[in-house]
């Protein structure tokens, strides 16, 4: 069966063995054993569809821009309250 895997920006679509709730199992190739993949980790997310991998990415990206916009406001705060500062006399 295809799965699809997500991985920082790219999706591949991989034949896999077989699954669990948690795993996968990837065929043996190129000499090697057949080995296992978390479906969920740090470095790559297992899907079922490419539209479900494509909305997780997109997901993904909508929060590092959410994250990134509140931390440009935070920095604008700061640079305001400096700008602001006057000497103490």
């Amino acid at each position: 069966m295809i799965k699809y895997r997500t991985r920082f920006d790219k999706i591949e679509a991989l034949e896999v063995d077989r699954e669990t709730d948690k795993q996968v199992v990837l065929p043996a190739r190129n000499g090697f054993r057949s080995s296992r993949e978390n479906k969920v980790s740090d470095w790559s997310n297992w899907h079922d569809t490419w539209e479900a991998a494509h909305s997780f990415l997109i997901a993904e990206a909508e929060r590092d821009v959410a994250s990134l916009r509140m931390r440009l406001e935070q920095a604008k705060g700061k640079l305001g309250n400096i700008k602001g500062m006057r000497p103490n006399v």
